[in-house]
Parts: structure tokens; C-alpha cells; sequence
């Protein structure tokens, strides 16, 4: 077991040396343009969450002023999923795009001819750009740990629920971003 684990983490050590990854993340964080970006991000998502509060629990009580729980916790419930839906559906629009320009990125920059005279294979380069792709996409998902936590918080979902979901969004994205 200790063999397979320290082969493990010398893998995983190969991937996170790789000079593509390195490069690029420094690359992405350096300029405003990633903090802009990550700003645009939270203040949509805020916005939406915020939304979809409002529009959840608008009708939180009786006709004559009483308050029902188990409506209000059904309301909540609803607004955890309208939370991770968002998410989702935010990320299925960003994704691609990280992706899709990767190598774009370089020809852009005039740096794709330096790159590919690197002693990096082909196969070192793509897998380096699509690392620091779903790098940021875990940026992202990390970014967005306040909304679920806000639904824990409320009662709206359970810390369980909330790891599934994250975890089945890391997948997808990490699948989206190799496809």
C-alpha cells in the first residue's frame, strides 16, 4: 500500500511539475484580467443567489401572518437547488471557453512557436494547458464555497449534499475541460 501511495504522489508531483502548468498559472494570476474575471464571477453568482432567495422565500408565510417550517424548509431546499444550478450552468459556460483557448492563447501571444521548440512532446504541452484549465476551474468552484455554505447555513441542504454536488461538478468540469 505504501508503494502504490508513493507512486501516487510521484505522479501526481510529475503533473504539478510539469513547465506548461507552471507557466500558465503564472501567466493566468498575474494579470487583472483573471481578477476581473473571478470578480465578475462572484458578483453574478452573488446576484443570482441573492435572487433566488428573494424569489424562494417571497411567500414564507400564511394568509393570516403565521409561520409554517416544514413550507419554509421545503422553500429552502428549493433554493439550494436553484444555488447548484446556477453553479453548474455557470461553469458549463466558462469552461469551454478555458479550454478552447489554451492554445489560442499562445498563438495570440506569439509564444506557440517557442513552446513547441521546447523538449516538451506534444503530449506534455496539451496535457500541461489542459491541467492549468481545470486548475482554474477549481479556482472557481472554490470561489463559490460561500453560496453552498449559505445553504448549509439555512438548513437548506446538509454538508453531505453540498460535498456530492461538489463533487459531481468537479467531475463533470474536469470531463467538460478534457473533451
Amino acid at each position: 500500500l505504501t508503494k502504490t501511495l508513493q507512486n501516487f504522489a510521484q505522479s501526481l508531483r510529475s503533473v504539478w511539475a510539469n513547465p506548461v502548468v507552471v507557466r500558465d498559472l503564472r501567466v493566468k494570476m498575474r494579470g487583472s484580467k483573471t481578477y476581473w474575471s473571478q470578480a465578475f464571477y462572484l458578483g453574478i453568482l452573488s446576484l443570482l443567489a441573492i435572487t433566488g432567495y428573494s424569489s424562494t422565500l417571497g411567500h414564507n408565510g400564511g394568509r393570516d401572518g403565521s409561520f409554517d417550517v416544514v413550507s419554509m424548509q421545503s422553500q429552502l431546499t428549493g433554493f439550494y437547488y436553484f444555488i447548484f444550478v446556477t453553479l453548474a450552468t455557470l461553469l458549463c459556460l466558462i469552461a469551454p471557453s478555458l479550454t478552447a483557448s489554451a492554445i489560442t492563447s499562445e498563438r495570440q501571444r506569439l509564444t506557440l512557436d517557442l513552446l513547441i521548440t521546447t523538449p516538451l512532446t506534444y503530449t506534455q504541452i496539451l496535457f500541461g494547458k489542459l491541467i492549468s484549465s481545470t486548475a482554474f476551474i477549481a479556482l472557481l468552484l472554490a470561489l463559490s464555497l460561500p453560496a453552498s455554505v449559505l445553504c448549509i447555513l439555512l438548513g437548506g441542504a446538509t454538508l453531505g449534499q453540498v460535498f456530492q454536488v461538489y463533487l459531481l461538478l468537479a467531475v463533470d468540469e474536469i470531463g467538460r475541460a478534457h473533451v
